[in-house]
């Protein structure tokens, strides 16, 4: 009996942890799903445009894409994004080219959604902004840059080349020609020689 005691009460409380812990896990995830989702305390407008509208309403959304393309290709639209860049980041616009800041150059991923400036709305002022952001930017002009010294270095190159090249055939016309000048003066020495004996 003594040796039940201690038993019985050892099972009496592991009996008691095992009740409490589930009562407490259930509580817990009740707690968890009837707690409102947070939002994050993040400006909606900023992305305001970028939002699917409605389910559907994908007529609406190419309107605009294709209203936003021909802004861009009246060339004023470009204008207006190299002066809004410039107005953000003083000291660049020597860097900025107003057909590289067409809305296909550089597809980039916002708000986990990959799309392009276009598709982003960017005539929105705010959207604009945000989309101007420092990486943003910097991988534009790195890009651009880059490409440019690229086609410029090979552009060199293939001058240097065909320079080269001009030179040898000019150098090579110019031998062919004294070899020729020397025969030909040779055979006329050799011709006045044997006229002399």
């Amino acid at each position: 009996m003594a040796c039940r005691g201690p038993g019985l009460a050892l099972a009496l409380a592991l009996a008691w942890v095992g009740l409490t812990s589930t009562w407490h896990t259930a509580s817990c995830h009740s707690a968890t799903l009837q707690r409102p989702k947070q939002v994050r305390p993040t400006d909606r407008s900023l992305y305001a445009s970028s939002e699917p509208q409605v389910q559907g309403d994908k007529c609406k959304d190419e309107t605009r894409r294709e209203h936003n393309a021909d802004i861009l290709a009246t060339g004023q639209g470009r204008e207006s994004l190299r002066a809004q860049v410039i107005s953000r980041y003083p000291g660049i616009d020597s860097r900025v080219n107003a057909v590289e800041c067409s809305p296909h150059s550089l597809p980039l991923r916002w708000e986990g959604r990959q799309s392009s400036v276009v598709a982003q709305g960017w005539q929105h002022r705010d959207l604009l902004h945000a989309l101007m952001a420092h990486v943003f930017v910097m991988r534009l002009f790195s890009q651009t840059t880059n490409r440019e010294k690229k086609k410029k270095k090979k552009k060199k190159k293939k001058k240097k080349k065909k320079k080269k090249k001009k030179k040898k055939k000019k150098k090579k016309k110019k031998k062919k020609k004294k070899k020729k000048k020397k025969k030909k003066k040779k055979k006329k020495k050799k011709k006045k020689k044997k006229r002399s004996l």
